[in-house]
């Protein structure tokens, strides 16, 4: 899952804990490619 917003990936990140054990990725672009 793209987060565009990168400012608040960390807030995006927690919201989305739960989807994100079960599989996604979740990938900052901005200010650098980031996989969380």
């Amino acid at each position: 899952m793209l987060i565009l917003p990168w400012n608040i990936a960390e807030e995006v990140k927690a919201r989305l804990a739960d989807l994100a054990e079960r599989g996604p990725r979740l990938v900052t672009a901005v200010p650098g490619l980031r996989i969380h």
